[in-house]
């Protein structure tokens, strides 16, 4: 389908912003053409409207498939609870958290056998210990006040040193559990040799308590739980083998939070590095989302307990359940795709409008845009970092992330003034929040070497997946705006020339393959080693549709289209003094193989319903937690208002807000939307 749309140049007429993202303390500015660039310095220092934001325009998207057909006038995400993601497993199944109990086998009391009665089988539990001391031999009676070392009898005095043997005896039985304090007189001590007669005595005639002193010299005994080392009394059915292998596999359910926030939180919980729980891909914050996540040689009985802090801790935001065991974990993209439930509210366009657009969509799908995410939540799209970045310009992509922006506030705020008013960067670290995890790399490095110009030192000490998240969004900005061009030129039309993805045996063994090293991208963006890119001869033309083609992210191991397109590829970035061609650079992680992207995708499964209701605050969808604990939505009263409720599934790496975006014809960014909401409450 032809469209007279004008040709897009996404760099006419753009305002400069600046912001950061907060989440992965990651910074951009909007800038001209390379020509006309103003420096970082002199962005940093630009004063900026309040309300600032990235748009869609900024990252290129600009197309419609179908800009003919009637808009949706409603609010995306007014609630976080309007927003439920669900992960779709590579056989198909929906990821839901339905069960939160532990799944490790019951282990059936039995006094004959030598196997332990607990779960875990890691420790005794308290009520076997008491049990045990119940049966100790020995007695106060039994201890002779002469067994105790005389020389440090005479420094307690018989009457208190009878009164500590009788405690000990009590402690030791399971009469008492509160810790015994050695009665030491006020203005004496004891001397290291006197205690070390102490910790023998209790060794020799109490095993089953343990003696230490604290700080303050302070010498207390109190019970001792030991762990079961030997192997042979272990469960069998307890063993890794046993449960299903290594990898204790479970659903992340979530409120709110960014994935990564809630893996840090459980590592911390648990003691782990980060690393050691692993995910096939991240899941928007602002919503209800729920995701597999494997970790290897922890119980599920260990996971559960995480639970109980979550339920009274409500800042912890998730919930763990449906455990499994498995011999293998998961990597990045290990997924089909994701399930959608969205919510718009306060819709103002008849029904048989919003039907008229969504069949349209459900017929001919959406431009497969990455969405405003990947280029971060602020006025500073991530991009622009990497702009400077695969030029070399190590100082004008530190000022960029370190630069101030209208959205700092409070200690934020107070931190980026002191750095661009004294260039003092230990003064900085010191307010800024720990979340801008890229800024204090920087400000750290400055600090702890006493040299604030040691630019590419400073950018590499910043974690390696954030790292990453600057160049990648720069290939996603240039794709973004080929395929805007692309569509806006020849629609929905096959081209010869254009790149569809076949096997090998297609095309031959020298075509090249997509690379497998784009798994480094930060998204779950659908990578394999089998397909090969073909471009479409004259004689193809009827075998393809739009969607089978595919248009490369820049890189240099693809090829690109041969016609017109490619002239776009290299008009555009050569506005940023960038060539398609030349990829490659020393530095590995900025030389970046490239990957492909379908230009149009279809939502399957796609269903829409209206909903009628009265409260703007209402939840509208109950959520897997309310399901599990049987709350239940309160029907609306006066149904004064309308939503348009949206179910959906989408394969991984494709963004569900574009998919609204060609339905609604409206911006999605999260300002937009703001000030959308904003306005619908003034009226």
């Amino acid at each position: 389908m032809e469209h007279d749309s004008p040709v897009v140049d996404g760099n006419n007429d753009r305002v400069k912003r600046l912001r950061v993202d907060e989440e992965s303390g990651s910074s951009s500015a909007v800038t001209s053409p390379a020509s006309e660039v103003t420096s970082a310095s002199e962005i940093s220092k630009s004063v900026v409207d309040e309300n600032a934001f990235l748009t869609e325009k900024d990252v290129g998207i600009e197309a419609y498939i179908h800009p003919e057909t009637p808009a949706i006038d409603g609010i995306i995400k007014a609630r976080f609870t309007d927003f439920s993601v669900f992960e779709i497993a590579p056989d198909g199944t929906v990821i839901h958290l339905t069960d939160m109990a532990p799944c490790d086998p019951a282990v059936e009391e039995d006094k004959k056998s030598s196997v332990p009665t607990t779960k875990t089988q890691e420790t005794h539990s308290e009520s076997s210990q008491t049990e045990k001391n119940a049966n100790v031999k020995d007695t106060v009676q039994d201890v002779p006040l002469s067994a105790f070392p005389g020389v440090v009898l005479a420094i307690l005095g018989e009457e208190p040193t009878v009164t500590f043997l009788k405690q000990l005896k009590s402690l030791s039985t399971g009469e008492t559990k509160d810790a015994v304090v050695l009665p030491v007189p006020e203005g004496k001590a004891l001397d290291k040799e006197q205690r070390t007669l102490i910790h023998q005595f209790i060794r020799q005639h109490f095993g089953t308590l343990e003696s230490t002193v604290d700080k303050e010299g302070v010498f207390r005994v109190k019970p001792v739980f030991r762990k079961r080392n030997s192997r042979q009394n272990r469960d069998p059915r307890m063993s890794w083998k046993a449960l299903g292998g290594e990898y204790c596999h479970f659903h992340l359910y979530k409120e709110n939070r960014d994935t990564m926030d809630c893996l840090g939180r459980i590592a911390r919980l648990l003691k782990i590095p980060t690393r050691q729980l692993l995910i096939a891909g991240t899941k928007d914050r602002r919503g209800i989302t729920c995701q597999r996540v494997a970790i290897r040689r922890i119980r599920s009985t260990r996971l559960v307990q995480l639970n109980q802090g979550a339920i009274a801790n409500p800042t912890y935001g998730f919930r763990l359940g449906n455990f499994s065991y498995k011999q293998r974990g998961l990597a990045l993209g290990d997924l089909q795709g994701n399930e959608f439930h969205l919510i718009l509210r306060n819709v103002q366009t008849p029904e048989d409008q919003i039907n008229e657009s969504l069949t349209k969509v459900k017929a001919d799908g959406f431009i497969n845009y990455f969405g405003l995410q990947r280029f971060g939540t602020s006025s500073v799209g991530t991009h622009e970092v990497g702009i400077e970045l695969l030029r070399s310009n190590w100082k004008a992509a530190i000022e960029l992330i370190l630069s101030q922006r209208p959205e700092h506030s409070g200690s934020a705020k107070e931190a980026m003034e002191i750095w661009h008013s004294k260039h003092d960067p230990a003064a900085a670290l010191a307010k800024l929040p720990r979340r801008f995890v890229a800024e204090s790399s920087i400000l750290e490095t400055f600090s702890r070497e006493g040299n604030t110009t040691n630019y590419l030192g400073a950018f590499q000490r910043i974690p390696r997946h954030l790292r990453s998240i600057y160049a990648h969004a720069y290939q996603s900005y240039v794709w973004n705006r080929v395929v805007s061009w692309r569509i806006q030129q020849y629609g929905l039309q096959v081209r010869e020339g254009d790149l569809v993805l076949v096997s090998q045996s297609e095309v031959g063994s020298s075509s090249k393959l997509v690379d497998p090293e784009a798994k480094d991208l930060v998204e779950d963006v659908i990578v394999s080693d089998k397909p090969v890119a073909k471009i479409v001869t004259k004689e193809d033309l009827e075998k393809y549709t739009i969607y089978d083609v595919v248009l490369p992210l820049p890189g240099r191991s693809v090829i690109y289209p041969k016609n017109e397109t490619f002239d776009t590829y290299k008009r555009i970035m050569a506005e940023h003094e960038l060539d398609p061609e030349n990829m490659a650079r020393k530095d590995r992680e900025l030389s970046l193989p490239g990957d492909y992207r379908r230009l149009v995708v279809k939502a399957n499964k796609l269903e829409w319903s209206i909903l009628k209701y009265d409260d703007a605050e209402q939840q509208l969808l109950p959520t897997d937690r309310d399901i599990l604990e049987g709350n239940t939505i309160p029907d609306s009263k006066t149904k004064t208002l309308t939503a348009l409720a949206l179910n959906f599934q989408l394969p991984s790496s494709s963004y569900a807000t574009m998919v609204l975006r060609e339905a609604t014809k409206m911006a999605t960014s999260s300002g937009d939307q703001r000030q959308k909401m904003n306005n619908s409450t003034q009226k």
